[in-house]
């Protein structure tokens, strides 16, 4: 893609093409760094609109799907089930 641009490959691309093995689980333990990270906060929220309509943080837990659809239906929200 670089050369078809005009641009030279850096380096670290033609490392990760010559080595695809270890850029693979290079790029699967930064992506499950991050997820981790990410999933410690607890923080989960659903908005319809600007309105919070579920906060885990609040709730002190995830949502279960009864918790979804009853938060949506309090917002007016049908469902066809």
């Amino acid at each position: 893609m670089c050369g078809f641009m005009g641009i030279p490959t850096p380096d670290l691309v033609k490392n990760m093409q010559d080595n695809k093995f270890t850029a693979f689980f290079a790029v699967y333990f930064i992506g499950s760094t991050f997820q981790g990270i990410l999933m410690n906060t607890g923080a989960f929220e659903i908005y319809k609109g600007n309105t919070l309509i579920w906060s885990a943080l609040q709730a002190g837990r995830l949502p279960k799907l009864n918790d979804i659809v009853a938060a949506f239906e309090r917002q007016g929200v049908q469902f066809a089930f």
